[in-house]
């Protein structure tokens, strides 16, 4: 019988946090830690916050660097690029239920 694997929530992964106003950092935890890191900063800073995946291997990770390109730049980001995100999360979510 194969080794049960953990759930990807309880994998450490090097995460990037960007806070308007402040920045952007790295972070290392599990997903609900960056999450929570990140709610941390936004409420501190009184800005809104983003984060991904370091090393981008999920689709919506790379969106996510292109949107927050875009923020960075004082640009706005594309309704398909939003939908395009959207669509990515609910893919990876729904694979990761299986």
């Amino acid at each position: 019988m194969s080794e049960i694997q953990k759930p990807r929530q309880d994998k450490r992964e090097a995460w990037v946090i960007s806070v308007v106003g402040y920045g952007e950092y790295e972070f290392v935890g599990t997903e609900a830690q960056a999450e929570k890191e990140r709610a941390r900063k936004s409420k501190w800073e009184m800005s809104p916050g983003r984060k991904w995946r370091k090393d981008h291997p999920l689709e919506s990770d790379k969106i996510m660097v292109q949107m927050n390109a875009l923020w960075a730049e004082g640009k706005g980001v594309p309704t398909r690029l939003f939908n395009k995100y959207r669509k990515a999360r609910s893919a990876e979510r729904t694979e990761a239920a299986q």
